[in-house]
């Protein structure tokens, strides 16, 4: 038996293929989505407040050995979902980023070879 999620909105559901009909701050925001859409409701009316906590340590855990622009584009697309959710994983990056002076600047490591060798052929 398959179930369906069951909103207060009659028109969505997770196994709908319907879009539903999204109100206009929604639909004005760039990138909003079903997906996006279906994220927001799981982190509002399915997890708890200490869930919620222990989604955004891990999402920073996971994100605080990337690159600043990587972490920071990554928060953008959370703060896209959910102004809370993007925050708060923010807020947890900042301190990881002061604890280990990350914030100084952003490093670009390239791998040697044959795509180095061909953008050095190519100065």
């Amino acid at each position: 038996m398959r179930a369906a999620f069951q909103s207060k909105n009659p028109e969505i559901s997770f196994t709908s293929t319907k879009r539903p009909n999204l109100d206009e701050k929604a639909k004005s925001f760039q990138g909003f989505d079903l997906l996006s859409l279906q994220v927001c409701t799981f982190y509002t009316q399915v997890l708890k407040e200490e869930e919620r906590q222990r989604l955004c340590q891990n999402m920073a855990g996971a994100l605080k050995g990337a690159q600043l622009f990587i972490q920071k584009r990554q928060v953008e697309n959370l703060k896209a979902v959910h102004e809370d959710y993007g925050n708060r994983v923010q807020s947890l990056l900042n301190k990881y980023n002061a604890e280990n002076k990350k914030n100084t600047e952003v490093h670009v490591y390239s791998r040697p070879g044959a795509s180095a060798i061909a953008a050095s052929s190519k100065m």
